[in-house]
């Protein structure tokens, strides 16, 4: 019998299921991704692929891009992920990007 460390045991529901870095490799299209939108968004304004990532399924770890509060790429990535949270992205995962108003998404 194998033995797993524990974190292997429980899947964590604040981590997402793979990296952003992992999900380009293995995808031609972020459409798929589950959080597009967001994820697009993220990535489409410099992000890292694994922090966007991280950022797409809701979790707000801006602190993964830098700890000053005051560094302009953590107080975008604020700004685009608090304008999803106000539209309700992360209530239920969106069966259509369609219904979102990509023009009221800060850049």
């Amino acid at each position: 019998m194998r033995h797993f460390p524990h974190h292997y045991l429980f899947e964590s529901e604040d981590y997402p299921p793979f990296t952003g870095t992992e999900f380009l490799a293995t995808h031609s299209t972020i459409d798929d991704h589950p959080y597009s939108a967001a994820f697009g968004q993220f990535l489409g304004n410099g992000i890292d692929p694994d922090i966007a990532n991280i950022l797409a399924f809701g979790s707000n770890r801006f602190d993964l891009i830098s700890e000053d509060f005051d560094d302009p790429v953590r107080q975008l990535a604020t700004r685009i992920y608090n304008r999803f949270e106000e539209m309700g992205y992360w209530d239920e995962v969106p069966q259509e990007s369609s219904d979102i108003d990509y023009d009221n998404i800060p850049y």
